[in-house]
C-alpha cells in the first residue's frame, strides 16, 4: 500500500473515531415521570369538577369537608379546629391556616389551595369575619384564579382578579363573579363582587 493510502486511510479512522468520541445520546424527557404535586393537583381538580352543579354539602364549609375527606384529609384533621373563637367553620380553618403560617394575601395560589372571604353576611360591628370558603381549581394566564364553592345549595365555580377588581368581565369574559347579592338599586355592581371580599389563601404546602 502506498504512502498517500495509507495517510488518507489514518485519516478516515481518525475521523470515525473522533465522531464516536464527541457523539452526545438524546435523552427522551417524554417518559420523565410526573411530580406528586401534579398528580395532586390533577386529583382535586377532577375531584372539584366532578361536583360541578351538583347540590353537595350543606354550606360552603361542609363542601370543603367532603372534599377533604376523598383526599385523606389534605387540608386539615376536623380534630384541630378550634370553634371557641370562630363563628363560622370558615373561621375555624382560616383561623388553623392563619396559626400555622400558611394565609397568603400577596402572591398568586395554586391549584388546590384553599380561597377565604370575609364578610359576605352581614359583618358584626366589632370587626370583620371569615364567612366563605373555596377550592382553587385553575388560575389562567391574566391571573383570573378559578374557585369551586359552595353558593346558594349548588357547587359551581367563581372567578377572581385582583388585577381588574372593578371589573366583572372583560370582552365576554368573566374574571370576578358576583359573591353577594347587590340588595339595593344604588350599590355599584363592582362592591359585589368576589375581588371585595379576599381574605386570602390558605396554602396547602
Amino acid at each position: 500500500m502506498g504512502v498517500c493510502m495509507k495517510y488518507l486511510l489514518y485519516l478516515s479512522l481518525a475521523f470515525i473515531l473522533t465522531g464516536c468520541s464527541i457523539k452526545t445520546p438524546s435523552i427522551d424527557t417524554s417518559t420523565t415521570p410526573p411530580s406528586s404535586s401534579y398528580k395532586t393537583e390533577v386529583k382535586i381538580t377532577d375531584i372539584l369538577n366532578s361536583y360541578i352543579d351538583q347540590n353537595i354539602g350543606k354550606d360552603c364549609s361542609d363542601f370543603v369537608s367532603i372534599v377533604n375527606q376523598e383526599l385523606n384529609n389534605i387540608y386539615f384533621d376536623e380534630k384541630e379546629l378550634n370553634f371557641a373563637s370562630a363563628a363560622t367553620k370558615s373561621e375555624a380553618i382560616y383561623n388553623l391556616y392563619e396559626k400555622q403560617g400558611k394565609i397568603s394575601t400577596q402572591e398568586l395560589p395554586n391549584i388546590g389551595d384553599l380561597i377565604f372571604f370575609k364578610d359576605t353576611v352581614k359583618p358584626t360591628k366589632t370587626k370583620s369575619r371569615i364567612s366563605h370558603i373555596g377550592i382553587v381549581s385553575d388560575i389562567h394566564d391574566d391571573n383570573t384564579i378559578i374557585f369551586v364553592h359552595q353558593i346558594n345549595g349548588k357547587v359551581t365555580q367563581g372567578y377572581i382578579n385582583l388585577n381588574n377588581m372593578d371589573s366583572h368581565n372583560i370582552n365576554g369574559k368573566v374574571v370576578n363573579s358576583f359573591i353577594v347579592r347587590c340588595t339595593t338599586k344604588n350599590t355599584p355592581n363592582y362592591k359585589c363582587l368576589s375581588s371585595k371580599f379576599l381574605a386570602g389563601y390558605g396554602r396547602v404546602n
